[in-house]
């Protein structure tokens, strides 16, 4: 059996909108109490601002928004699993992973 390379550019806006909405139900209750000296105000906003720019950045024709916005997820995700670590294996250990990994493959691919 062949791989589909026709289902590839509807995968890509799967994992755009799929970023979207996990950043959206994860952070979003976090980022509206605004607690500006709250760590986790912050790394909410952070995954709210560049998950949305992941997903617009696939309107546009240049790869930059693209690379700088999964490079910054790549980041975030690293962080998160290194303050989740001492905590075992978890739910949140695996979510951090997966948008890792979808992260990586967007900053690898670009707007392709």
């Amino acid at each position: 059996m062949k791989p589909s390379k026709n289902l590839e550019p509807i995968a890509l806006w799967v994992m755009r909108t799929a970023m979207l909405l996990y950043a959206f139900t994860s952070y979003f209750s976090v980022f509206k109490g605004f607690q500006l000296n709250d760590v986790s105000f912050w790394f909410a906003l952070v995954n709210l601002v560049f998950c949305g720019l992941l997903f617009v950045a696939g309107f546009t024709h240049s790869h930059e928004l693209t690379l700088w916005s999964a490079l910054i997820m790549v980041i975030v995700s690293i962080f998160g699993v290194v303050m989740e670590f001492p905590n075992g294996i978890t739910a949140n250990l695996s979510l951090y992973l997966l948008t890792g990994g979808v992260a990586a493959l967007f900053f690898s691919r670009g707007n392709k």
